[in-house]
């Protein structure tokens, strides 16, 4: 299904937020309901290798255009790829926002929330993009971590297959627990000037 050459002149897609650096970056878009038939809020994790972009990938939640017209957007299950160049830039993330997207993502993984939340300030909120939930505060995140790693697609089992950003700031995408084996979507480290995340969207 093409969009682009119906696309009318009042459709708008926009960038309201960009975290990372000339190497990678997360980029959170807005895109108009003239484009796609609904408002469309993603994340594009993007990688630039000398001043080109190389790779780019959006992530984004269709449950509000309804049933109906995400059917039509949805690619088949047969035809979904399985490989979105994870490997086409390796290490292209500054070295201490890879060192702790792992760190957290090793406390998801092993299903421990108290791990996760020592990486959190006591002022951090945790948005969980899936849920439109939003946690506030260390402790509460550590609460809510403890009742839902071994359900969330990127908690217990899931592994990192690649990160983009700068030096306060990250996107990792992941691949969910077995037997899907897909990746799920991205999260957002954002750190201060300490080694604690400053919260995760």
């Amino acid at each position: 299904m093409q969009y682009m050459p119906k696309w009318p002149a009042t459709g708008l897609s926009y960038p309201t937020r960009i975290l990372g650096d000339e190497r990678s970056a997360l980029v959170a878009f807005t895109d108009t309901p003239a484009l796609f038939g609904a408002e469309i809020r993603s994340l594009a994790a993007i990688d630039i290798k000398d001043g080109k972009i190389v790779r780019w990938v959006d992530y984004w939640d269709g449950r509000h255009f309804g049933a109906e017209l995400a059917a039509k957007m949805r690619t088949p299950s047969d035809k979904f790829p399985t490989d979105f160049n994870d490997a086409t830039v390796p290490g292209n993330a500054s070295s201490k926002i890879r060192a702790a997207a792992n760190r957290l993502h090793a406390a998801f993984a092993g299903n421990d929330a108290k791990a996760a939340a020592v990486l959190f300030t006591s002022d951090a909120v945790y948005e969980d993009m899936t849920l439109h939930t939003q946690v506030l505060g260390r402790l509460a995140i550590e609460r809510y971590l403890g009742r839902s790693l071994d359900k969330l697609p990127a908690g217990t089992g899931s592994s990192i297959v690649h990160v983009v950003g700068g030096v306060w700031a990250v996107a990792s995408s992941g691949r969910p627990r077995p037997p899907t084996g897909r990746p799920s979507g991205a999260g957002l480290p954002r750190l201060r000037s300490t080694p604690r995340a400053r919260s995760r969207d």
